[in-house]
C-alpha cells in the first residue's frame, strides 16, 4: 500500500491527533455515551471508540458494527432504481455493462474493512494501551498483531510487549506420567513459553481462504479468529492489514474430540507472500511447519523462489492448491500437497489436521515470541521493548526481584515483606480485640484497653524496628517509584508485577504438583483403609505452603501501607512519610487498583487508606463519587463482571485471587452531561465461601467483607445478583424471568426472613429486607447468560453476556440510582465509620456514623441560628410592650397579640429552614432531621409566647398592685414641685450663694420629709421564716417535721448515693428485691429535677422584681408534692416515704428563705415613696435653682423634660442593645458559637486551666448551674475585654433613638403653633408622638399642671439645646472611655445566651455524662452524650466493693460485662435498655477514640474522688497514667 493510501486511511478515521501512539489508556477507560449506550457510530471518528468500548465489554462483536447511513445516501443510491410497477422479464433479465463508461448508475463507494479500524488503533496506541486491548482481543478468541509493517518507515515491528501478560491454560498427555490416561494441566504464559507453530501464507488472490481453514483448524468453523473475506464488515481491500503477521494459539481441553492434543501456535501472514519477504524470512526460521495456499498459474519466479527455500527447508510444509481438485501426495514423509477445489469443508479440514498433527512429530522447532524477538533483532525489525524506558525500567524491576529468587516464597516474604506478616496479624487481632472485651476478674474493662493498646503499641514498635532501614526490595521499590517520570513508572509497575507473577506461578506449579501428590498417596491409603493421620497432617503443612505462596504488586503495595501507618504510629513525619500518600493516589488517579481490606488479615490500614484518599482529593478535588461494589461467593464472576463491564483489570482466576477489597476509579468524561458524577468507584472484593478459607474463621472473614461495602448499603443489591449466573435450575435465557419470578419470590421471603432475625438481634422495628435497602425484586435482579459460548479453554466469550452487562450498566447508572451520589471526602468518611461500626460488630442496621453526625452537628448550628433570631425577635417585641405597659397605654392582656407579632419573624425562618433543607449538598442525608427541626422551632415559638406572656401578664399585675404607690408618689411629686417654686419665689432678687441656696432647699425638704414620715403608716418586712414553717406544718405532720429536724437528714439529701431510707418497696417486690440501681437512679433525678424546677420558678420571680408574696412558699411546697405525684417510681416497683418530701423542703428552706427576703427588700427599695424621692433631690434642687434665677416655668420644664429624657434613653439603650450584644457575645466566642458539643469542649478546657476539683465537682454534680455560671463568666470576659463593637452597638441605638425622641419634640411643638399651652397638654402630646419608643409618660414629669409654655419656639429651642447637650454626655458614656453599667440591661445577655445554649440536660444513668442535643426537646431522638465518663466520676462501686468503676459504659457496652441491678437480676451490659425506662432512652454506642480529659482527670484527682464517695481507686489503667495535660489540651482543640 502507498504513502497515500495510508494518509487516507488515517484521515478518515480521523485519528491524527492520537498519531503516531498517542492514545491512551485515560483516553479509553472512561464513561462516555458509548459505554452508556447501545449505539452505532454515527462518523468516521466514533468508529475507533464504539469498537473500543465493545472490545473492552469482552464482545467479539465488536468487529460487526454497523455504520448508520445518512439520508442522503440512501436517497443517492435509489436515484437509478426504476419505480414502475410492471416490468418484463427480458428487462430483468437483461445484464448491462456495468464497465461502460456511457452507463448512468451509480456505484456505492466501497465501505471501511473493519480490519482497518483495529489497525488504526494499533498504530495509535501507546503500549499500555495496546497491551491492553491485546488481552481484550485474546479473550475473544481473536488473533493478534506479531508483526506489523510500520506506517512512517520501511521497518516491521514485534511489539512483544503487548503478549507480556498473556496467559493460556490447556490439558495434554502427562509424558512423565507412568498411567496412559494421565492428563497434565499447564498453565503458562504464552510469551515465553516454547509452543510447536505453523504458519499460513499465499501466494497471489486465491479462490479459498487461508483465514477460514484455519478458523476451522481452530474452533470448526464456530467463530472467527482469524478475520476473512466473508466476516460481516469485510470489503475487497484492507489497506493497513497487508503485510501483518497474526498469531492465535490452540489449547487442547484434553478431551477426545480435541483437534490437536498440544497447545499449538497459528500465525496467518496477510496478503501476497511474494510481497513481503522479511516476513517472510521470520517466519520460515520460526516456524515448525509451513502452509502454503496457491493457485498453480500464479507460479511465477518469486513464487518458486519461495517455494525452493520451504522444500529445501528441514521443516514440514503442506502446500494446498486452491484450483486443483486431486492431487498426487508425493512420497516425501515432511513435504506434503492437497488440493482444495470443490472438498467437503469439514472432511478437509479434518485432513488438514490429521496432516498437522502427524508432522509435528516429525519437527524439533518450537516457537516463543521471546525467541521470536531475537530473530526479528537479527532481521532488524523493531522490536517494542527495545525502547529505552521499557529496558532501563525492566533492569530496575529485575534489581528489585532479584533477592527472592534463590528462596522459597514464603521465606521471600518473610524477610523482604516483614510488616504483613504475623506482626500485622497480631495488630490486627488485638485492634479487634479491643472493641470486643470480655469481663475478668483480675483485669477491669478498661485496664484490659490499656493493656491491648500498650501491646498494639509494642508491635508497631517492633514494625518500625523490622522496617527501617529499609530491605533492598522495599527500598528499590520506593525509590523507583518515587524518583521516575510517569512513563518510567508505569513500565516498572507493568514489569514488577509480571516478574513476580511469572516467579509465582513457577514456585507455584511445583508446590502444587507436591500437594497434588500428596492428595493422590492419601487417596490411596484410603482405598487401602490405612491410616492417614501422617498424610493428612503433611497436607495441611502443604496447603499452609500454598497459601503463602502468593506475592505480587499488591503485596509490595500493601507493605507500602504498613510502613506508612508504622511511621504514623511512631509520629516519625519525615519526606518518606509524606511521599508514600501521594505516590498511591497518582497510582490510584492513573486507573491502578488499591487495597482498600487486607485479605489475609481482614482488616482495613484505615490511617493509610485515608491518607491516600486524602492526596486523591488533594490532586483532583473533592470529586462526586458513584461507588459501586459487588459481593458474591467464590468464583460467581465479580471481577469478570466489573471487568466486562467497566473495562477494568481487576485480578481473574478459577482460584480466590482477590484477596479482600481493592478500589479503582473510572472518569466520566466531561461531555457526558447525563450522569451527576465525575467518577465511578469500583470496589472488588474477595469471593465468600472459598473452600481454601474454610476453617473456623471463614463465616466470620465472610461477614466482615460482605458488610465492609464503602458504598451506601442501597447499592449493594441494585448490582447484579450475579449468583444467579452459577443457578441450579438450566433455564433458558429468553424466559428466565417469567419461569423464575417463584425462585424471586422465594429469595425476598428469605431475604425478609433474614432482615427480621437480625432485627429482634439489633432491637429494631423492621419486619421486611426493603426497610434496609432499596431493592426491587422485579427490577433489580438480573440473570445472565453463561459467560463462554462454549467450553473453554478455546470458547470466546458469549456475545449474551456482554448485552447482558450493557443492560446493567443503564440500569445503575438510571437517574433513580443517582440518589446516592457522594463525594470522595464522604466515601472516605463512609469508610472510616464503616470500618469502626464493623470492629465494633455493630454493622446490621446502625452505627455510629460521623457523616451523619457532621450532618447533624450542622444541623443543630443552624437550629441554634434560627432559634436565637427568633428568641431575639421575642425581645425585641417584650421589650416594646413593656414600654406600653409603663407608659401605661396597654393595661390589658388581650392586647398583647403575641402571636400575631412573632408570626411574621416564624414564617420567614420557616421559609429559610426549608429553603435550607431542600438546597444543601447533604439535603438527602439531613432530611431526615427536618420535621424534628420544624417541630422545635413550632415548640419554641410557642414556649416564647407563653414566657413571654406570662412575665408580661405578672409585670401588668404588679403596676396595678403598684397604682395606689404610684399616686402617692405623684402626689408627692406636685407638692415638692410647688414647695420648691413658693420657696424660690420667696428668695428671688436676694443673690444668695450657692452654699445659701443648698441651706434652704435642705431645710425646706427636711421639714417635709419630717411630715411625709409621720403620715406614712410604718411598713413592717414580712416574717418569712414563719411563713415558710406554717406552710410545711400545713402540708407536713408535726412529728415528722420535728424527727427529720432532729436527726438532720436533711442537711445530706442531696449528696446521698443510697435513697433506700426514703424509699418502700411494693408488694411483690419487697421478698424478690431489695432497691436496685434503677430505682436509686429514679430517685437521684426526681430530687435533681424538683431542686431546677424550684429554683427556676423564683428565678422568673426575682427577674420580674415583684414582691414577696405567702403564695411563693406555696408554690415551693406544691412543686414538690406535684413532683411526687408524678413520679412513676420505676414502674411502681416502690414508694416514697413521707420524710422524703420533709427533708427536701428542709434542705432548701434556708436558701428559699433568703432569697425571698433579698426580693421584698429588693422591691419595698424600689416602690417606697420616700425612697424614690430621695433618689430625685438633686433633680428637684436643679429645678429650685433655676426658678431662683428667674427663669420662667417653660425654662424649668425644658430642663426637667430633658433630664427625665436622658434617663430614659440610656435606659432604652441598654434594653435594646441587650439582644444584640448577647448576639455579638454568641458571635465573637468560640465556645458560644457552636452547638453544645462545642461549648463542653471549652468547658472541659476552662476546667483543665483551673484545676480546681471543687468547680470540677460542681460541674459533674450540677452541669446546668455551671453551664449558666460558664456563660456569665464569658459574659464578663467579653465586657472586660471593652469590644468597640459593643459601644458600637450601643451608639447606634443611641443614635436611633435620638432621631425618634427630637422628631417626637418636632411634631408635639409643631402641633400647638407658637400659642401659649398647658405643660400638661404637650407633655401628653410628646408621649403620643413618642409610641412607645422609650419609658416615659407624663408620670416622668409632674408638678407643671399649673404652668403653661408661653412661647413655643424658645421652648423648642431650649428642649433641643439640651437635649443635644444631653446626647453628647450619653455619647460620651458610650464611647468605650468606661465600662457599661450592666446592671441596667433589662434582660442579662448572659441569662439569654444560656436559655439558648442548655440544650437537653439529661444525664447519662451511668456516668452522668450530658446530653449533648442542643435543642431542648428532642422527642423521637434518645439522649446521647459526646464523652462518656469513667463511672468513678459518680461514684460507682463494683458489686459488694469499695473499689471505685473506672470502666466507661461506651467500653462496657462493647463487652461481655453484666450490669448489676439487684441481687439476683443481672443483665448484659450491652442490654443496658433493658434496665429501665431512664436507661432505654440513651444511645450508647461502643467508642474507642482517646478522647483522654476524664481518664486524666481520674489520675489527677484520684485522692479527691476516693474521699468524696469513701471508696478506693485500684483499677487505673497504667496508659491513663501517661496522658499529659497536653495531651487533653492537644484533644480538645481538635
Amino acid at each position: 500500500m502507498n504513502q497515500d493510501g495510508k494518509r487516507r486511511r488515517k484521515s478518515l478515521l480521523e485519528l491524527k491527533s492520537f498519531y503516531p501512539k498517542k492514545l491512551t489508556m485515560s483516553d479509553v477507560l472512561l464513561i462516555d455515551k458509548f459505554s452508556l449506550h447501545k449505539s452505532q457510530p454515527s462518523s468516521d471518528h466514533d468508529v475507533l471508540f464504539c469498537f473500543l468500548q465493545k472490545l473492552l465489554m469482552i464482545d467479539y462483536k465488536a468487529r460487526h458494527i454497523v455504520f448508520k447511513t445518512t439520508k442522503a445516501e440512501t436517497e443517492s443510491s435509489e436515484i437509478n432504481v426504476q419505480t414502475t410497477s410492471a416490468i418484463s422479464l427480458e428487462d430483468f433479465l437483461d445484464d448491462p455493462d456495468i464497465y461502460n463508461d456511457n452507463t448512468d448508475c451509480s456505484v456505492k463507494p466501497a465501505s471501511l474493512h473493519f480490519m482497518d479500524v483495529q489497525m488504526a488503533v494499533y498504530h495509535c496506541s501507546d503500549m499500555f494501551l495496546w497491551q491492553y486491548i491485546t488481552s481484550k482481543l485474546s479473550i475473544c478468541q481473536y488473533a493478534l498483531p506479531l508483526l506489523v509493517p510500520n506506517l512512517s518507515t520501511t521497518k516491521i515491528e514485534l511489539p512483544i510487549w503487548s503478549f507480556r501478560p498473556l496467559k493460556r491454560s490447556w490439558k495434554c498427555a502427562d509424558t512423565v506420567s507412568s498411567t496412559n490416561a494421565s492428563l497434565k494441566s499447564i498453565t503458562a504464559n504464552i510469551c515465553s513459553t516454547p509452543v510447536p507453530m505453523v504458519t499460513f501464507m499465499r501466494f497471489g488472490r486465491c479462490t479459498s481462504s487461508k483465514s477460514q481453514i484455519m478458523n476451522g483448524l481452530l474452533y470448526h468453523q464456530k467463530h472467527d479468529t482469524f478475520y476473512h473475506r466473508d466476516c460481516k464488515g469485510s470489503s475487497n481491500e484492507s489497506l493497513l492489514m497487508d503485510g501483518v503477521v497474526e498469531i492465535s494459539w490452540y489449547c487442547p481441553a484434553g478431551n477426545k474430540d480435541d483437534q490437536f492434543n498440544e497447545c499449538i501456535a497459528f500465525t496467518n501472514l496477510r496478503g501476497d507472500a511474494r510481497k513481503h519477504d522479511r516476513q517472510v524470512q521470520f517466519l520460515l526460521e520460526t516456524s515448525s511447519i509451513n502452509v502454503v495456499v496457491l493457485m498453480e498459474h500464479h507460479l511465477d519466479s518469486k513464487c518458486k523462489e519461495i517455494l525452493t527455500q520451504l522444500v529445501q527447508s528441514p521443516n514440514p510444509l503442506i502446500c494446498l492448491y486452491a484450483d486443483k481438485t486431486n492431487i498426487a501426495k508425493g512420497n516425501h514423509e515432511t513435504k506434503v500437497k492437497l488440493g482444495l477445489r470443490n472438498r467437503n469443508q469439514s472432511e478437509l479440514i479434518q485432513e488438514v489436521a490429521e496432516c498437522i498433527q502427524g508432522l509435528l512429530t516429525k519437527s524439533d522447532v518450537k516457537f516463543s515470541i521471546e525467541k521470536g524477538a531475537d530473530v526479528a533483532r537479527r532481521l532488524h525489525f523493531l522490536v517494542d521493548e527495545d525502547d529505552k524506558d521499557c529496558t532501563a525500567t525492566k533492569k530496575m524491576a529485575e534489581t528489585a526481584v532479584k533477592p527472592l529468587r534463590d528462596m522459597s516464597l514464603s521465606d521471600a516474604k518473610e524477610k523482604f515483606i516483614p510488616l504483613q506478616g504475623n506482626l500485622w496479624h497480631n495488630w490486627c487481632k488485638k485492634n479487634k480485640e479491643t472493641n470486643r472485651l470480655l469481663a475478668n476478674e483480675n483485669r477491669t474493662i478498661e485496664q484490659q484497653r490499656g493493656d491491648i493498646e500498650m501491646e498494639k503499641n509494642r508491635l508497631r514498635k517492633e514494625q518500625y524496628k523490622r522496617a527501617f532501614p529499609l530491605n533492598n526490595v522495599m527500598r528499590e521499590f520506593i525509590k523507583n517509584l518515587n524518583s521516575q517520570s510517569t512513563i518510567r513508572q508505569k513500565f516498572f509497575l507493568a514489569w514488577l508485577g509480571q516478574i513476580l507473577n511469572d516467579l509465582t506461578s513457577r514456585k507455584l506449579q511445583t508446590l502444587n504438583e507436591k500437594h497434588s501428590e500428596l492428595c493422590a498417596k492419601m487417596e490411596e491409603q484410603k482405598q487401602k483403609r490405612q491410616n492417614t493421620d501422617i498424610i493428612e497432617k503433611e497436607i495441611e503443612v502443604s496447603s499452609g505452603r500454598l497459601a503463602a505462596s502468593t506475592l505480587g504488586l499488591e503485596h509490595l503495595l500493601r507493605e507500602v501501607g504498613q510502613i506508612y501507618e508504622t511511621l504514623a504510629s511512631q509520629h516519625m513525619k519525615n519526606e518518606m512519610f509524606l511521599s508514600l500518600p501521594q505516590l498511591a493516589a497518582d497510582l490510584m488517579i492513573s486507573g491502578h487498583p488499591i487495597e482498600l481490606m487486607d485479605g489475609d488479615a481482614s482488616h482495613v490500614a484505615i490511617t493509610w487508606v485515608s491518607s491516600v484518599l486524602e492526596q486523591v482529593i488533594a490532586k483532583l478535588g473533592d470529586k462526586r463519587v458513584f461507588v459501586l461494589s459487588v459481593l458474591g461467593i467464590q468464583s460467581t464472576g465479580k471481577s469478570t463482571l466489573l471487568n466486562a463491564m467497566f473495562g477494568l483489570q481487576f485480578a481473574v482466576s478459577a482460584g480466590r485471587c482477590t484477596r479482600g477489597a481493592f478500589m479503582q476509579l473510572l472518569k466520566v468524561k466531561d461531555e457526558n452531561n447525563e450522569l451527576n458524577f465525575d467518577y465511578v468507584l469500583v470496589v472488588d472484593t474477595e469471593g465468600l465461601k472459598a473452600l481454601e478459607l474454610g476453617d473456623k474463621a471463614t463465616l466470620k472473614h465472610d461477614n466482615e467483607l460482605a458488610t465492609f461495602n464503602p458504598s451506601d448499603m442501597q447499592d449493594i443489591l441494585q448490582i447484579s445478583v450475579q449468583a444467579f449466573m452459577r443457578m441450579k435450575k438450566n433455564v433458558g435465557e429468553i424466559t428466565a424471568g417469567e419461569k423464575n419470578m417463584e425462585g424471586r419470590r422465594r429469595l425476598l421471603e428469605r431475604l425478609d426472613f433474614m432482615t427480621q432475625t437480625a432485627a429482634k438481634q439489633e432491637m429494631c422495628d423492621i419486619s421486611r429486607f426493603t426497610e434496609v435497602i432499596n431493592f426491587d425484586i422485579s427490577r433489580h435482579v438480573h440473570y445472565f447468560s453463561h459467560l463462554w459460548e462454549g467450553n473453554p479453554p478455546m470458547a470466546p466469550p458469549n456475545p449474551r453476556y456482554s448485552e447482558n452487562i450493557q443492560k446493567l450498566k443503564q440500569s445503575l447508572f438510571s437517574e433513580e440510582m443517582q440518589e446516592g451520589i457522594i463525594k470522595i471526602s464522604e466515601f472516605k468518611t463512609r469508610m472510616e465509620d464503616l470500618w469502626s461500626a464493623l470492629l465494633d460488630e455493630d454493622f446490621v442496621f446502625s452505627f455510629k456514623n460521623t457523616l451523619e453526625i457532621a450532618a447533624y452537628r450542622k444541623v443543630e448550628e443552624k437550629y441554634a441560628d434560627w432559634s436565637w433570631r427568633l428568641r431575639s425577635c421575642m425581645l425585641e417585641i417584650e421589650n416594646e410592650l413593656r414600654n406600653s405597659i409603663e407608659n401605661e397605654t396597654l393595661q390589658d392582656t388581650g392586647d398583647f397579640k403575641l402571636d400575631e407579632k412573632i408570626q411574621a419573624k416564624y414564617e420567614a425562618i420557616t421559609k429559610e429552614m426549608n429553603e435550607y433543607f431542600a438546597k444543601e449538598k447533604d439535603k438527602d442525608l439531613i432530611i431526615q432531621w427536618k420535621t424534628k427541626t420544624e417541630l422545635g422551632l413550632k415548640d419554641l415559638q410557642s414556649e416564647l409566647v407563653k414566657g413571654t406572656e406570662r412575665k408580661l401578664t405578672d409585670f401588668i399585675k404588679m403596676k396595678q398592685g403598684l397604682r395606689k404607690v404610684e399616686e402617692q408618689k405623684g402626689k408627692y411629686e406636685s407638692e415638692l414641685m410647688k414647695r420648691s417654686q413658693d420657696l424660690a419665689r420667696d428668695l428671688k432678687g436676694k443673690n444668695l450663694t450657692l452654699r445659701e441656696l443648698e441651706n434652704a432647699f435642705q431645710k425646706m425638704w427636711t421639714q417635709w420629709v419630717t411630715r411625709v414620715k409621720s403620715e406614712m403608716p410604718d411598713v413592717q418586712p414580712p416574717n418569712i421564716k414563719a411563713h415558710a414553717d406554717a406552710v410545711l406544718l400545713e402540708n407536713f405532720e408535726r412529728k415528722l417535721i420535728d424527727s427529720c429536724k432532729q436527726s438532720k437528714s436533711y442537711t445530706i439529701i442531696l449528696y446521698i448515693d443510697d435513697f433506700s431510707a426514703y424509699v418502700q418497696m411494693n408488694k411483690g417486690y419487697l421478698l424478690k428485691h431489695i432497691i436496685n440501681q434503677q430505682d436509686q437512679l429514679c430517685m437521684r433525678n426526681l430530687t435533681s429535677s424538683i431542686i431546677q424546677d424550684i429554683n427556676d420558678c423564683i428565678k422568673e420571680k426575682e427577674a420580674a422584681r415583684v414582691d414577696y408574696n405567702k403564695s411563693f412558699m406555696y408554690e415551693v411546697v406544691n412543686t414538690i408534692l406535684k413532683a411526687l405525684k408524678n413520679c412513676k417510681c420505676n414502674q411502681n416497683r416502690f414508694k416514697i416515704k413521707k420524710e422524703y418530701p420533709i427533708d427536701l423542703a428542709l434542705h432548701l428552706r434556708g436558701d428559699v428563705i433568703r432569697r425571698f427576703q433579698e426580693m421584698n427588700h429588693a422591691f419595698q427599695k424600689a416602690n417606697n415613696p420616700l425612697e424614690y424621692l430621695e433618689n430625685k433631690k438633686e433633680d428637684y434642687f436643679g429645678c429650685f435653682q433655676i426658678y431662683c434665677s428667674g427663669a420662667s416655668a417653660a425654662t424649668v420644664l425644658a430642663d426637667c423634660v430633658t433630664r427625665e429624657l436622658k434617663k430614659a434613653i440610656r435606659q432604652e439603650v441598654y434594653n435594646k442593645s441587650s439582644a444584640l450584644i448577647a448576639t455579638e457575645i454568641r458571635c465573637g466566642d468560640q465556645a458560644l458559637n457552636g452547638n453544645k458539643s462545642k461549648l463542653e469542649n471549652h468547658i472541659l478546657l476552662s476546667l483543665l486551666e483551673n484545676l480546681d476539683f471543687r468547680k470540677c465537682e460542681q460541674y459533674i454534680d450540677h452541669p446546668k448551674a455551671y453551664y449558666e455560671a460558664f456563660i456569665k463568666e464569658r459574659e464578663e470576659a467579653y465586657f472586660s475585654s471593652r469590644s468597640p463593637r459593643i459601644f458600637r452597638i450601643c451608639t447606634e441605638k443611641l443614635e436611633n433613638i435620638k432621631s425618634s425622641v427630637s422628631l417626637a419634640i418636632s411634631k408635639s411643638t409643631a402641633y400647638f403653633g407658637n400659642t401659649r399651652t398647658k405643660a400638661t397638654a404637650w407633655i401628653e402630646r410628646f408621649c403620643k408622638e413618642l409610641k412607645n419608643e422609650i419609658v416615659f409618660s407624663i408620670n416622668n414629669v409632674r408638678g407643671f399642671e399649673d404652668q403653661d409654655i408661653q412661647n413655643m419656639s424658645f421652648f423648642k429651642e431650649r428642649i433641643n439645646d439640651l437635649l443635644n447637650s444631653a446626647y453628647l454626655e450619653l455619647k460620651e458614656e458610650f464611647s468605650g472611655k468606661n465600662p457599661l453599667d450592666r446592671k441596667l440591661f433589662r434582660s442579662q445577655p448572659h441569662e439569654e445566651l444560656f436559655r439558648q445554649c442548655c440544650g437537653c440536660c439529661k444525664k447519662c444513668p451511668f456516668c452522668s455524662a450530658m446530653c449533648i442535643n442542643t435543642m431542648p426537646t428532642h422527642e423521637g431522638d434518645d439522649h446521647c452524650a459526646q464523652f462518656h465518663r469513667p463511672q468513678t466520676i459518680r461514684g460507682i462501686k463494683w458489686y459488694k466493693t469499695d473499689r471505685l468503676v473506672t470502666d466507661i459504659c461506651s467500653s462496657l457496652v462493647a463487652s461481655d460485662c453484666r450490669l448489676v441491678l439487684s441481687e439476683d437480676n443481672k443483665i448484659p451490659y450491652r442490654d443496658y435498655r433493658q434496665a429501665g425506662p431512664e436507661y432505654a432512652c440513651w444511645s450508647i454506642t461502643p467508642d474507642k477514640s482517646l478522647q483522654p480529659f476524664w481518664k486524666w482527670f481520674v489520675c489527677h484527682f484520684k485522692e479527691d474522688l476516693e474521699k468524696k464517695y469513701n471508696g478506693r481507686l485500684t483499677d487505673i489503667p497504667d496508659h491513663w497514667k501517661t496522658i499529659t495535660k497536653e495531651n487533653v489540651i492537644q484533644a480538645l482543640k481538635k
